[in-house]
C-alpha cells in the first residue's frame, strides 16, 4: 500500500484575515447588544483613549462611577464574546498542532 493513498488531506485553515473579519463582525454585534450607556463608556475610554476622569466630566458623573460602569461594560462584552474567543482559541491550537 502506498503512503499517498492513505494520507488524508487536511481541511484548509482560515487565513488570519478571515479570522479577523469574523472577530470584527462578532465584536460589532456584541457592541450593538450592549446598552447605549455601556457602549458610550467603552467608546470614550477604549477608542477615544479618555481617562475615567475625562469621561466623568463629559457624562457629568464621578470618575469612580465611570470606573464601575467600565468594569461592568467590559464584563458584559466579555460574556457576549465568549463563543468567538473559544472558536479563535480552537483555531489557534489546531493550527499549532500541525507542524
Amino acid at each position: 500500500m502506498r503512503l499517498s493513498s492513505t494520507t488524508r488531506t487536511r481541511p484548509s485553515m482560515p487565513s488570519s484575515s478571515e479570522v479577523s473579519e469574523v472577530v470584527d463582525a462578532d465584536l460589532g454585534r456584541a457592541l450593538r447588544r450592549l446598552s447605549s450607556l455601556d457602549r458610550e463608556v467603552l467608546t470614550l475610554t477604549i477608542w477615544d483613549g479618555l481617562t475615567p476622569e475625562e469621561v466623568g466630566r463629559i457624562l457629568e458623573v464621578p470618575a469612580g462611577t465611570v470606573r464601575v460602569r467600565l468594569y461592568r461594560a467590559r464584563a458584559r462584552l466579555r460574556r457576549l464574546l465568549q463563543p468567538t474567543v473559544a472558536v479563535e482559541a480552537a483555531l489557534v491550537s489546531s493550527a499549532g498542532g500541525r507542524n
